[in-house]
């Protein structure tokens, strides 16, 4: 009513997993429902906008239809939202009849405005909305509001303007093409704006960055997915914003399908055929093909070098050092490394702390603790100061790892306690995956199995890093010890055979120490000489081929070593006959 002291209470939409879902398998008559179902159920709930009435019409569906079908028509249009329910007045048996006659009561500028909001499907501030409609726009959102055709997300800030998935998708299907079109070109416009606030993809970030991506990814990916038939410098511009981190969100798939669609368009500047190139190059990194990722990071390296963009080639060349890396001797990679940091203290400085993070980790992988512990130092300063939680979480977990190396126990706790405070606020989960990691680790060196357990579960459960065989095998090894430890020999084992086809010839210390596991479980069957055998193999394989093992991990080795008494291990193994062995 708009009346002085009035107080209005919000309803907002259902919860799609604590609300919504359960009410649609109440309503579907589904008592009982297994994991794969629940996870239909919950798609069709966020399809439905967690909207009760579409939950209903939904369900009425369900009796004809499986989730999956009804899933796949939903996406296609809004029409099957209808039943005759005699429970139900006329009105409210056909959602798309009941949303066209409130639309019809809209004037043209309220239905242009209603357009232009349904085609972002992350919501829109009001800031934007005013970009495309004018000064006019707060009388017209008022009178949106009035409507309950769209909703203000007030639990975020700035405050989002949102469609409910049904309603935005009858809009988009019911406006003219005309009006359609002029919505999109504007929508691009806008996004494109938004995308040159960020920093290049070698930059640190900061976490107000990391925020608004995060409120406007999928804008992002919906605009550039419309840009790259209707403003190609739009499409270059939000890509080069975006890639990175979809890369990060484990969306592998898509962008190696967005690069390659991308890459046969014609009139393309060079540098914009560097990100491509280099997009596709950690693509294949996180598949852990590493040779293709190299190649493809020297494709980078000459677009960039011909398109005189001497920053963006710097990180093309320390893309194709980390990935070639593995197959050199420490000497080349310390060259590398030098030659590297000084091309960037010329060309892109702000590339500086993420190489240096770079190269404390290598450091600490060799063991060169005081080295390591200047560059990590440095880089977690400096990423604290310039508010970068992603890569104080990479520098401080290999910090982690020092402390425990120094015996500094409580500099451990102290220091995983204040990066679980960061990973919780970055709220990404990339960096989750990888602080559970090292928790789990933490865990398995206090013989804390069950604690163990929980967080290489957890560290699976939100792993995105999609396609990444070297974080997960790492997630699955430090399990797989967790079982072990608490005698689940068989599910222990399990899992070590489930890991075996990632496990490639690059990943040759997650090899040696799941045959280590396997050597474990023989030992604690009673397999005595089978278990010395084992081991023994594992720990040649390391010596021959210079595998560096996780000091963490390490030590876990070496407790095998002790319990079987083992005191020579001389063998000759190939890494497929090691493969092999984990698939047994």
């Amino acid at each position: 009513m708009k009346v002085a002291g009035e107080h209005t209470i919000k309803v907002s939409p259902l919860d799609g997993e604590q609300e919504a879902t359960p009410m649609l398998a109440e309503l579907a008559g589904s008592k009982r429902i297994d994991a794969s179902r629940t996870a239909h159920y919950k798609e069709i709930a966020e399809l439905c906008g967690g909207i009760p009435l579409t939950l209903r019409l939904a369900a009425a569906r369900l009796r004809l239809l499986e989730p999956e079908e009804l899933i796949l028509e939903l996406k296609q249009s809004t029409t099957l939202l209808r039943a005759e329910l005699p429970d139900l007045e006329h009105r409210h048996r056909d959602l798309n009849r009941m949303l066209r006659l409130t639309i019809s009561s809209l004037s043209q500028e309220d239905a242009k405005t209603l357009l232009y909001i349904s085609l972002f499907p992350g919501g829109v501030t009001r800031a934007i909305v005013r970009r495309m409609v004018g000064s006019e726009v707060d009388d017209v959102l008022e009178r949106l509001l009035d409507s309950a055709l769209i909703w203000l997300d007030d639990d975020v800030s700035p405050l989002r303007f949102r469609l409910l998935e049904p309603i935005r998708q009858f809009v988009l299907e019911e406006s003219s093409v005309d009006l359609r079109n002029e919505g999109k070109k504007s929508f691009v416009t806008q996004m494109a704006k938004t995308a040159d606030q960020f920093v290049p993809v070698w930059d640190i970030r900061s976490d107000t960055q990391n925020f608004i991506f995060r409120m406007e990814r999928e804008n992002l990916r919906q605009s550039f997915v419309t840009a790259i038939d209707i403003d190609l410098a739009s499409a270059q511009s939000i890509f080069q914003a975006l890639w990175h981190y979809d890369l990060s969100a484990g969306r592998i798939r898509e962008l190696t399908e967005f690069s390659t669609r991308l890459e046969a368009t014609p009139g393309l500047s060079e540098s914009f055929r560097g990100h491509i190139a280099l997009c596709q190059c950690w693509c294949r990194a996180a598949e852990g093909k590493l040779d293709d990722a190299a190649s493809f990071a020297r494709k980078s390296k000459d677009f960039f070098d011909r398109g005189d963009d001497p920053s963006n080639s710097c990180f093309a060349l320390a893309s194709i050092h980390e990935n070639e890396r593995h197959k050199l001797d420490w000497d080349q990679v310390k060259k590398n490394y030098s030659e590297l940091i000084d091309l960037a203290t010329h060309h892109a400085p702000n590339f500086l702390p993420i190489l240096r993070i770079w190269r404390g980790v290598i450091l600490c992988a060799r063991q060169e603790w005081k080295s390591a512990s200047q560059d990590l130092e440095s880089g977690y300063e400096i990423s604290k100061n310039l508010g970068s939680s992603g890569n104080q979480i990479n520098s401080g977990l290999s910090l982690i790892t020092i402390d425990f190396v120094s015996n500094r126990l409580d500099r451990v706790k102290d220091r995983i306690a204040e990066l679980r405070k960061i990973v919780m606020s970055l709220d990404h989960r990339h960096y989750t995956s990888i602080f559970l990691r090292t928790e789990a680790r933490v865990a398995l060196l206090d013989r804390d199995f069950e604690e163990a357990e929980k967080h290489a579960r957890h560290g699976l459960n939100v792993f995105s890093f999609a396609g990444n065989a070297l974080r997960e095998v790492e997630l699955k090894v430090s399990l797989a010890r967790a079982l072990i430890g608490q005698d689940k020999l068989v599910e222990g084992e399990q899992i070590v055979r489930e890991m075996a086809p990632s496990v490639s010839h690059l990943l040759f210390r997650v090899s040696v120490v799941a045959v280590a596991c396997k050597a474990e479980i023989r030992w604690k069957q009673e397999m005595f000489d089978e278990a010395r055998d084992l081991l023994a193999v594992a720990l040649a394989f390391r010596d021959a081929n210079k595998v560096d093992i996780h000091i963490m991990e390490s030590v876990y080795l070496d407790e095998l070593i002790k319990k079987m008494d083992l005191s020579s291990w001389e063998r000759s193994i190939s890494a497929d006959q090691l493969s092999a062995i984990l698939t047994q």
